[in-house]
């Protein structure tokens, strides 16, 4: 059986792999995405929709199918218990309800040999030690690669409590599920001692993430961690936002989403007041004090994303240009006469 975690980016990521899986695919798959609590979950829809697999929540005691893709619903933990399938109210672990360590570690107790846990995009660190349960339990272990990954984090913190069997590329993973999955098949395991490919630049990865100093400075957060009120406030005043991912830094939670084309931002206080709002804008529409600016103090960075922020209280504007590593970018704001200006107290991206 195949046991699957995701957060933040999962939507995009999952609906990709279930596209790439055969209708004959032998093993269940199970699925717990972070969502929103107080939120229908429309991923079982989703997924039959593109994929050759039928996908649903389960009833809590049926009985495994093969061939199957179970979603965890929101608010409920999903665990493996014999030949069937459990959804409780049980205890949120980490703050997640549904966990992906939680349905790791019953699948691990259960099935042993016969689980594959993978580890998708998302933040934090949920799935890292329930991947870690599967491993030392005989199963085998895949973690998408970091540099693939939407948001790398969940990714990363698995590497670091463990080496995975394989470290794939998404667009690697349905095609190796249906590898280790097809009877006789061998599992290819990776022999003691040896590291997966990336695995080098997946540890410099997570060496410079915890080392190089200003990097996390706006934290990345559940939606479980986000006030009500603030959580109510985006869905009441953006219902057209899609592709949403929350952040926080101090008192501010920055809610940035895509609506049309355009990727944009809104940050909020913890009572739902809007704050700020922002959206992209081309590089080269930056006024010519701000590049210059950016030409003088940081002539060796590359920007590859600038947002015009609007100040909800003042009507003031500002400009955040963000450099182009994934997990490592920074962020310079700025007036629109090209003034470095302090970080204002909520994150960026």
């Amino acid at each position: 059986m195949v046991v699957i975690g995701a957060s933040a980016g999962g939507v995009s990521a999952l609906l990709a792999l279930a596209k790439t899986l055969p209708a004959d695919f032998p093993a269940p798959i199970f699925i717990v995405l972070h969502v929103g609590a107080t939120l229908p979950s429309m991923l079982p829809e989703l997924l039959s929709a593109v994929s050759k697999l039928p996908a649903r929540h389960p009833e809590s005691g049926e009985l495994i199918a093969p061939g199957v893709i179970y979603v965890a619903p929101p608010a409920h933990q999903m665990l493996l218990e014999g030949n069937r399938v459990l959804v409780t109210q049980g205890p949120p672990e980490k703050g997640f309800r549904p966990s992906v360590d939680a349905l790791f570690r019953s699948a691990a107790s259960a099935y042993g040999r016969r689980v594959i846990g993978v580890v998708l995009t998302g933040f934090l660190s949920d799935g890292a030690l329930g991947l870690q349960q599967v491993q030392q339990h005989g199963g085998l272990t895949i973690v998408q690669d970091p540099h693939d990954a939407e948001q790398p984090a969940m990714p990363t913190n698995a590497l670091a409590l463990l080496t995975p069997d394989y470290l794939v590329p998404l667009a690697q993973l349905g095609p190796l599920l249906v590898r280790l999955t097809t009877a006789g098949a061998p599992a290819n395991r990776r022999s003691p001692g040896a590291k997966p490919r990336g695995w080098v630049a997946a540890k410099l990865l997570l060496l410079w993430t915890v080392l190089v100093p200003g990097l996390a400075r706006a934290q990345a957060i559940a939606v479980e961690a986000v006030p009500p009120l603030a959580f109510a406030a985006m869905f009441q005043q953006y219902p057209q936002a899609r592709q949403i991912t929350w952040r926080r830094f101090r008192a501010w939670y920055q809610a940035s989403y895509t609506q049309g084309p355009a990727r944009r931002l809104v940050r909020f206080s913890s009572t739902g007041d809007v704050e700020a709002t922002g959206q992209d804008m081309a590089l080269g529409a930056l006024s010519q004090p701000i590049q210059h600016t950016l030409a003088t103090y940081y002539p060796t960075r590359t920007f590859c994303r600038a947002i015009e922020v609007t100040n909800a209280r003042t009507g003031g504007l500002t400009y955040e240009m963000a450099t182009c590593e994934t997990a490592l970018s920074r962020t310079v704001t700025l007036t629109a006469n090209g003034r470095k200006i302090p970080r204002p107290d909520y994150g960026v991206r």
